[in-house]
């Protein structure tokens, strides 16, 4: 549970970055985290030609669950692509 000295503490230790929206691939892998280049791989080359969509510039991100493994053999986490339409050229 937080309670204020933990928010004051974040608030002294913590940077904050505001992201522009935009609109983005989530992926999502599940495997060993070895594997995730993988993942990508196929993405960037086999689905993202094909999908109407265009790899855009701005901020790619990560997400992962507050259990996290990475030793794990099924690690799941989600890779965040930023995109924009074919119509938007």
């Amino acid at each position: 549970m937080l309670n204020s000295q933990h928010v004051e503490y974040a608030k002294a230790h913590i940077d904050c970055l505001s992201i522009p929206e935009q609109t983005y691939a989530v992926i999502t892998h599940i495997g060993p985290i070895a594997n995730f280049p993988k993942t990508l791989d196929w993405v960037l080359h086999n689905w993202l030609p094909h999908s109407g969509y265009y790899g855009e510039e701005g901020y790619k991100l990560e997400s992962y669950p507050s259990h996290y493994d990475p030793t794990g053999v099924d690690v799941s986490m989600e890779f965040w692509l930023p995109i924009r339409s074919e119509d938007n050229k």
